[in-house]
């Protein structure tokens, strides 16, 4: 993975937009769903764009394989950017259920993330699809996942969907892969989303 010079995404609908339009009624998930006090559902809810785009900084080896050498100004925006895409990520594969979708490379980093805060993320995909978007391993010896053209057009099906697709961070010449040699198996990134084979039912 090398570094991309930075650019500007299209003034679409971002991921953090989408993540503010849904701020209340996650609060009220996680109040109603899990019992948790009010005040500290508000705060971190109010404070989740913030934690994630500071933890890949701080502390996500992938992220400072790639932005590390940046200075601190530059890394924060690279983070804003991943976790914008991630989110965007799991919009895609929401809207499109039944459908197969991989994330690229570079937004994976923000897609492993996002299911790092599993709380959190659940009242996001459970008050926005009303359902849980399942991030599946690609680790089952000797099981061929389809992989071929996946990045492309989960990317251009963000694009579609009216949202701000950052195109640098869609390689489009990048195939999701399981092992090196494109088989699968060995927990690669490739089966990530809602797959058709396996959609969260």
């Amino acid at each position: 993975m090398s570094v991309l010079a930075p650019q500007t995404a299209q003034a679409l609908v971002t991921g953090k937009q989408l993540l503010l339009q849904q701020r209340d009624p996650m609060i009220d998930y996680m109040v109603e769903e899990y019992n948790v006090e009010s005040s500290f559902a508000t705060l971190t809810i109010d404070e989740l764009w913030n934690r994630q785009t500071g933890r890949l900084m701080r502390k996500d080896k992938d992220f400072q394989e790639l932005y590390g050498a940046l200075e601190e100004k530059e890394q924060q925006a690279w983070a804003e950017r991943t976790m914008n895409q991630a989110i965007l990520f799991v919009v895609c594969c929401g809207k499109n259920r039944g459908e197969t979708f991989a994330p690229s490379e570079e937004v994976d980093i923000g897609w492993h993330l996002w299911k790092l805060y599993s709380l959190e993320t659940e009242a996001f995909e459970m008050t926005m699809f009303g359902r849980r978007i399942h991030h599946t391993p690609a680790d089952i010896l000797d099981y061929r996942y389809p992989t071929r053209g996946l990045i492309p057009k989960t990317a251009d099906t963000i694009a579609a969907m009216g949202l701000a697709i950052d195109r640098p961070l869609w390689p489009s010449n990048q195939e999701a892969k399981c092992n090196d040699d494109g088989t699968a198996g060995g927990g690669g990134y490739c089966a990530c989303g809602s797959m058709s084979f396996y959609d969260g039912r």
